[in-house]
């Protein structure tokens, strides 16, 4: 099961990484027309090339931000319950249901990671992928 869920929600995050980076891809097409249609300088063209590698940098650092914080991810397992209910450890463990537990919070904790792995690490490939100068031949 935990691996059905997990392959599942890792495609779900590699769709949606699509939609968001369309998304902001339009909204910047959109900006550099609006700002096409107000000045017609050669001066236009390196204000554009400013703009882009600055988005460039913002986009980066916000993938960054958000492979950095998956780390919360490692303590998050380590609280999952066990198969000896004997450990006081256990932060999520409910006695009150079957002898195996509650599992709600395990399956919880692996679609966000699976959805967050599938996001982030087509984001990564996706921006990798504009970082390269096209050339001008």
């Amino acid at each position: 099961l935990m691996i059905v869920l997990f392959n599942v929600f890792d495609l779900f995050g590699r769709m949606s990484s699509g939609f968001v980076m369309t998304h902001a891809l339009q909204s910047k097409k959109s900006r550099n027309i609006d700002h096409n249609n107000s000045d017609s300088d050669d001066n236009d063209r390196q204000a554009q090339d400013q703009q882009q590698s600055s988005s460039l940098q913002v986009i980066s650092k916000k993938i960054t931000f958000l492979s950095i914080i998956r780390i919360i991810f490692l303590p998050a397992f380590l609280l999952c319950k066990t198969d000896n209910p004997s450990h006081s450890d256990e932060l999520f463990y409910n006695e009150s249901q079957s002898s195996s537990g509650s599992d709600t919070y395990t399956i919880s904790l692996m679609i966000l990671f699976a959805f967050s792995n599938g996001l982030v690490s087509t984001l990564s490939f996706i921006h990798a992928a504009t970082l390269i100068p096209t050339s001008n031949s």
